[in-house]
């Protein structure tokens, strides 16, 4: 117990609450017609390229998927531009430093 009479783990757990709602509150829109390209670049991502960082998606990499999943060429075409602009957002996300600066690895 703390002085105020608080346990540790209802003050962690307040404090936890309150980083999930800015988490949350963060959190970008993604609309209904975009949640199969969303599940499609999150599943090509467990497959990527790691070393001194983290590594773009391939062009190769994310066609095979596609065209391992039957998609119909111009529907490929759309996808990959799709699941490159997601790739290219996560790769600039993840390539910030805690004061939104965009680091050396990128």
């Amino acid at each position: 117990m703390s002085k105020d009479g608080k346990s540790k783990r209802s003050v962690l757990k307040k404090a936890a609450e309150k980083r999930e709602v800015k988490t949350l509150k963060q959190e970008p829109i993604l609309y209904g017609d975009l949640v199969d390209i969303w599940n499609m670049f999150f599943e090509i991502s467990t497959g990527r390229q790691t070393g001194f960082g983290v590594c773009a998606l391939s062009w190769v990499d994310i066609i095979t998927y596609l065209q391992s999943c039957g998609m119909a060429q111009w529907k490929i075409q759309e996808a990959k531009r799709l699941i490159k602009a997601m790739d290219m957002k996560f790769l600039a996300h993840y390539n910030k430093d805690k004061n939104g600066n965009t680091t050396s690895d990128s």
